[in-house]
């Protein structure tokens, strides 16, 4: 199926950055595999995990081990899996130690840089 854009109520083409952490799992390994398709989006910060969700809880029997696995396999349009693969990002940027303590968001910080242009960063504290 072909969709044009006059189909479209809403058409949005201007740049589009999103965050991403290796706290990103399973359906939002989806929704950053799906975005990094668009050629206005780009995703900054870290690789996700790479999962694709309906894992399964077992124990094994004679160990009592807990084991948790996928139930199904998961594949991006490049047919590579998701499962233990995450999501690169085209701008990859470690959290600060900073940020780990609630100090600030040195990535947010960044993307907003590249929305709003280096010499015209809005605060944080700000809704833009």
């Amino acid at each position: 199926m072909i969709i044009k854009k006059k189909h479209f109520q809403y058409y949005y083409n201007k740049p589009v950055i999103v965050l991403s952490s290796i706290a990103c799992f399973s359906a939002t390994d989806l929704f950053l595999s799906t975005f990094s398709l668009l050629p206005q989006v780009t995703l900054i910060g870290q690789a996700s995990r790479g999962g694709s969700g309906a894992s399964r809880s077992f124990i094994l029997p004679r160990s009592a081990i807990a084991v948790r696995l996928s139930s199904m396999a998961s594949f991006r349009p490049s047919g590579k899996m998701f499962d233990g693969q995450g999501v690169e990002v085209d701008i990859e940027l470690e959290p600060k130690p900073t940020d780990l303590i609630g100090k600030g968001d040195s990535v947010l910080k960044k993307a907003m840089e590249m929305i709003y242009g280096i010499n015209n960063t809005v605060e944080l504290s700000q809704n833009p």
